[in-house]
């Protein structure tokens, strides 16, 4: 299994950031006039780092941090308080496997594709999964 960020990054492969950084090129978009601000996207990668990879939360903090105002890491603490705090998330929080690789090639174009769940549930009973993505 692929556990470090930059190993997933280098699989040669499709992903969903790449067909999205393609459809902004196509529509004219360039890096400074992304849809998606870049404080936003960092503050995306804090919470999504607080929330799901708590263990390594001080390199994170250190990477992003220092970047972000003050009001905008409080603004983090509080979401990943307010999500853990949910019956529904804390459930899957503590019973699903994070950051699972799935690599697969696309039926259609044959293409390789690789994409990095946030958290995959595997029911015993049912033997069905559910996906939760934080966006």
């Amino acid at each position: 299994m692929i556990t470090e960020l930059i190993d997933y990054r280098s699989i040669p492969r499709v992903s969903n950031s790449d067909l999205t950084r393609l459809k902004e090129e196509c529509l004219g978009y360039t890096s400074p006039g992304r849809l998606v601000p870049q404080r936003a996207m960092q503050f995306g990668r804090a919470f999504h780092s607080h929330l799901l990879e708590p263990e390594r939360i001080g390199g994170i903090i250190e990477q992003l941090l220092p970047d972000m105002k003050p009001v905008e890491s409080g603004r983090v603490e509080h979401l990943t308080e307010q999500v853990r705090r949910d019956s529904f998330c804390n459930r899957y929080l503590r019973k699903s496997e994070r950051e699972r690789v799935v690599l697969f090639t696309d039926p259609i174009t044959e293409l390789g594709c690789k994409a990095r769940l946030d958290m995959v549930y595997t029911s015993p009973k049912r033997r069905s999964a559910l996906i939760l993505d934080f966006k």
